[in-house]
Order: structure tokens, then sequence, then C-alpha cells
């Protein structure tokens, strides 16, 4: 399989609805949602204050029931103060830009190789020790950073293609 982010890059969700175009049923299982307080990374990432409280959520992605990612998405709460388990479902870009007067405008996208925890390989249902992770922050245009996520793969369910362009 070919997964491209040279494109507009709006989330997993647009690249899960490629799938479904293609007859392949997908579902997104919410394994977790939590404030939590940011740390020095987030807080420096989304220019807010330390301990100011993030939006954790944690989906796992599956095709026909199979999973195929696990994503950790952080979120300031400011940004989506009225977060519910359910809108966890949607996409997020559009999500965002409905409650925040502010449309999309880039991403930053690292590739970079993962080790598994125990209870990743759990939920991904692998054996496999090392894997691609996918670190994504994406930016309004009003060049604040409203999502940070980190995508973690399943053994060889995506191959990665970019494109440079000037």
């Amino acid at each position: 399989m070919i997964h491209n982010i040279e494109e507009k890059n709006e989330g997993m969700n647009v690249h899960l609805s490629l799938f479904e175009k293609n007859g392949s049923h997908t579902t997104i299982h919410i394994q977790e949602l939590e404030r939590i307080e940011a740390g020095d990374m987030l807080a420096d990432l989304f220019q807010i204050e330390m301990s100011a409280p993030i939006w954790k959520i944690v989906r796992l992605h599956c095709i026909h029931e199979e999973p195929i990612e696990l994503e950790y998405l952080y979120v300031p709460v400011g940004i989506l103060p009225q977060l519910t388990k359910q809108a966890c479902h949607a996409d997020f870009t559009h999500l965002i830009e409905q409650q925040n007067e502010a449309s999309f405008q880039s991403a930053e996208n690292e590739i970079t190789p993962h080790m598994l925890l125990k209870k990743e390989k759990e939920l991904l249902e692998t054996s496999q020790a090392l894997t691609n992770k996918l670190s994504s922050k994406r930016y309004l245009d009003n060049g604040r950073t409203y999502t940070y996520s980190e995508t973690i793969f399943r053994d060889a369910a995506f191959a990665f293609t970019m494109t440079k362009k000037r």
C-alpha cells in the first residue's frame, strides 16, 4: 500500500476514507480521552503555559477490524474546550476549523523508527519490535499549532513517499 503524505495533510481520517472508497471498511476505536498538563515540549509547541490543559486522545485505526495504526493526538483544551469521546471519531482539522474561525495552513511531518511498547504491541496485535512513527505538527492559517500527533504503524501496512516542491 502506498501512503502519500505529500497531499494537504488533514489527518489520518482523510487517508482512511480513501480505503473506504476502495471498498475497505474502516473504523476508529477511541482508547483514551483525557486532560493532561502540558509539559515542556507541548507547552513550547502550542505556545501555552506549562501545566496548561491539553487533550490527549489515543485512537486505534482499523481496516476490516484489523488494527493498522495507533495514533496519539494532542490538542490544547482552549482550541476544543468541549471535546467529547464521540467527537474524537471526527476529522480534527474540520472540527477545529469550525470552532476557531481559522483554516488549515500546513503540516510538518517526520518519519522515524519506533520501538513498540508492550501496550502498543497488544493494541496493534503484533509481535514486531520496530516500526515506523509519523510525527506531525499541524498549523492554522493564523500561525497557531493546533495539533501534534504521533502515529505508529503496524508492520508494513504503509509505505511512505514524499515529494519536495519548490
